[in-house]
């Protein structure tokens, strides 16, 4: 009998031991990593057009109504005539986003400087990033 409860026992144990093994695992959520960068003021999608472009600190203005107005100039450093396009988020005092603008094309001359102007829409915004990517 001693021998019996023995081996009930464990095979007790062993279908506990197999039973916990086949519990599906929960695994952690995944985490992104935290960007150790300081958001600039104007992005550029590719490697290419970091290559090829020079981009001017922007000037901001504001007019009568107290719109917020951004002129970047861009020069094209390369010898080919290229096609971007650009947009800008415009946020408030408190860094949320109010305002994204839609992308806006711009055919760059080889070797020159262009300028491009782009405006809030709200006298709230307060900063602003600049988008810049090849033409779609």
């Amino acid at each position: 009998m001693n021998a019996l409860r023995v081996m009930t026992t464990g095979m007790t144990i062993a279908l506990a031991l197999l039973a916990a093994a086949c519990q599906p695992r929960l695994r952690p959520p995944v985490e992104p990593r935290e960007d150790p960068s300081v958001a600039p003021q104007i992005n550029l999608a590719d490697r290419e057009l970091q290559q090829h472009f020079a981009v001017r600190a922007p000037m901001v203005s504001q007019d009568e109504a107290g719109l917020m107005f951004v002129t970047v100039p861009v020069r094209n450093t390369s010898a080919r005539q290229y096609t971007i396009e650009y947009r800008a988020t415009f946020f408030d005092r408190n860094k949320l986003p109010i305002q994204q603008t839609t992308w806006f094309p711009m055919t760059m001359t080889p070797h020159t400087q262009q300028t491009f102007t782009i405006n809030a829409t709200s006298r709230n915004a307060d900063d602003f990033q600049i988008d810049i990517r090849p033409a779609k």
